[in-house]
């Protein structure tokens, strides 16, 4: 009988060995095929972002339905970006206006937003620049989104407008210096 035990004992080794060589085989040859880092992710990446614009659904009129209760900054904005967009919240008095567009569109009536991804440049290991070419009721424009690697996928750090000021990041940390300056007076 212990000949036996010690068989079953060795056998199960055995394949819980082989189990384990082969899951990890499995999970290496993904990391290996799968480059988070690869122009063709980046754009499949910043393509998610705007599915609800790109992919939409429609009621029973024909109209798009846009999911804004979904919190889009906190899904798809890096820590740091989302860090400084709450302070800035935060600071806020009850008249101001923080954003007077969506950036996300850089628009403030998107229910004929659409847009593609036309370049992604400067891929470094942590950052990256994606220009999308947008169309908004007729007009053709850019749209501009600066990404961070972090936390294993690309997140935008940085909406980087055309017009005005140039970093969303930028004007978020000059509101929040001048509300403090204000509040000292």
């Amino acid at each position: 009988m212990s000949d036996n035990n010690g068989f079953i004992k060795s056998n199960i080794m055995f394949f819980l060995l082989f189990i384990s060589m082969v899951s990890c085989n499995n999970r290496s040859n993904t990391t290996v095929n799968y480059n988070r880092h690869s122009e063709d992710y980046i754009k499949q990446r910043v393509e998610s972002f705007y599915c609800r614009f790109n992919d939409p659904s429609y009621d029973e009129n024909g109209k798009k339905i846009l999911d804004n209760g979904y919190n889009y900054d906190s899904a798809y904005c890096s820590s740091r970006y989302y860090a400084l967009l709450s302070r800035a919240i935060d600071v806020m008095d009850d008249d101001d206006i923080l954003l007077d567009c969506d950036h996300w569109t850089d628009s403030q009536d998107y229910d004929d937003f659409t847009c593609e991804v036309d370049k992604i440049e400067n891929i470094t290991d942590s950052a990256a620049t994606v220009v999308l070419s947008a169309s908004n009721w007729g007009e053709e424009y850019t749209v501009t989104l600066s990404l961070l690697y972090e936390k294993d996928d690309w997140y935008v750090d940085d909406f980087i407008k055309k017009y005005g000021f140039k970093s969303e990041k930028a004007y978020l940390n000059d509101f929040i210096k001048s509300k403090k300056i204000w509040k000292k007076k």
